[in-house]
């Protein structure tokens, strides 16, 4: 299995891949330190079976990405998860639009954990 991440972020990066490390050791992570990023990897051979990505970034935020991504034939069926600090109404009414789920990001490792489990169970 493939994960791929999206955060501005370092720490909230390394966090994350510990986390799926926790999860499974098995798992491929990659990480993607801006939207465009992102959008390179997945324009290259190796797709993801699950996208976890911040909505908060510069340059191009979190849903102007996923926008991209559903717009691109290739990629626009692989999996979503947007993550905010926030619980912004408008966030979550645009990753739900487009096919994403949103959940706040988890304030502790072991609820990153949990939640990291929960989803990427459903994808076995």
């Amino acid at each position: 299995m493939v994960v791929l991440y999206v955060d501005d972020d370092a720490d909230d990066l390394q966090l994350f891949n510990e986390a799926v490390k926790e999860v499974d050791p098995a798992i491929i992570f990659i990480a993607a330190s801006s939207a465009e990023e992102a959008l390179n990897f997945l324009h290259g051979e190796l797709l993801p079976d699950q996208i976890f990505m911040d909505i908060n970034m510069p340059v191009m935020n979190g849903i102007e990405c996923l926008t991209r991504i559903r717009s691109t034939e290739r990629i626009k069926h692989v999996p979503v998860v947007m993550l905010s600090t926030s619980q912004n109404v408008s966030d979550i009414e645009q990753s739900n639009a487009l096919q994403a789920d949103f959940i706040s990001k988890p304030n502790s490792f072991r609820n990153l954990v949990a939640e990291l489990t929960t989803r990427l169970k459903q994808l076995k």
